[in-house]
């Protein structure tokens, strides 16, 4: 069965969002390492669906990593180093950092944020 791009895309479109939720959820529930978790899996998802609408789908890290530095870096994500948490495949709550919630709170309004503009049609989506 052939895949289409439009199926990717909404395929992705849905991932995000449902690691979007789940973030909420684990804030609610003071769980701050996971909502770092779904919020970066969130934007992961996001940032692939940017590489499908640019014709360069990619599975490759370093693709994804650079769309993500060119792409988040512009729209005021500089106090997250996107490239380094994409590298990370289980995330930065893996590390065994301590997460605020403060932290977790940023870090789960910036992947709203994301998935939001991502959402949004035409070139506008993107700066």
């Amino acid at each position: 069965m052939e895949t289409t791009p439009e199926h990717t895309r909404g395929f992705r479109l849905s991932k995000s969002r449902e690691k979007l939720e789940l973030a909420s959820i684990m804030l609610r529930k003071g769980h701050f390492g996971e909502v770092v978790r779904y919020s970066y899996l969130s934007m992961f998802y996001a940032v692939r669906m940017l590489l499908l609408e640019e014709g360069n789908d990619s599975d490759d890290p370093a693709k994804i990593i650079e769309l993500a530095e060119r792409y988040f870096e512009p729209a005021g994500w500089s106090a997250l180093d996107i490239g380094a948490l994409l590298a990370m495949p289980e995330g930065p709550a893996g590390k065994g950092v301590e997460i605020t919630r403060e932290k977790a709170e940023m870090f789960y309004g910036k992947a709203s944020e994301v998935l939001s503009r991502i959402e949004k049609p035409g070139p506008a989506a993107r700066g």
